[in-house]
């Protein structure tokens, strides 16, 4: 029978269900490879350098911030790191509507309601956007130059 040691503290993190938590964290802010890599490190997302050089300090940070198995870490601002003032730990829920896609949604069913108050049509205001950028389009092309010759 043989029994393995774990070579370094560090090592911990694979036995510890933050332990995936901060393998995840690290995988989409700093490997292309990972799928979710263009939401994270291709918007210039990063994790702090305490964490990043320590599991141990990340962890350390969870417990103080309230982890418990259930929850998940949710950055306050999307637009900001993976950094102990930007981190919490939240219900997925929360989490969930706390997402760039869920603000447009926030604001798009924010529009919905207003329009519904000041008696407009969604439809009416569709039109009158498609109207809009379409005006747009046109007055961004540059002019043609109608200066040809006919020649018969």
């Amino acid at each position: 029978m043989t029994t393995s040691k774990l070579r370094s503290p560090q090592e911990l993190y694979y036995r510890h269900r933050l332990g995936s938590v901060y393998q995840g964290i690290k995988s989409r802010c700093y490997n292309s490879n990972v799928a979710a890599y263009k939401y994270y490190g291709g918007r210039g997302i990063k994790v702090c350098d305490e964490w990043l050089k320590s599991f141990i300090d990340f962890k350390n940070w969870a417990m103080k911030a309230g982890y418990e198995p259930g929850l998940e870490l949710d950055r306050i601002d999307n637009d900001w790191h993976y950094t102990p003032d930007n981190c919490r730990f939240v219900t997925c829920k929360v989490n969930r509507n706390n997402t760039r896609i869920a603000e447009k949604y926030k604001i798009r069913d924010q529009c919905k309601k207003d329009m519904k108050l000041l008696g407009i049509q969604h439809d009416a205001v569709w039109t009158m956007a498609i109207a809009i950028l379409a005006t747009l389009l046109e007055l961004s092309r540059p002019p043609l130059d109608y200066d040809f010759k006919l020649y018969l």
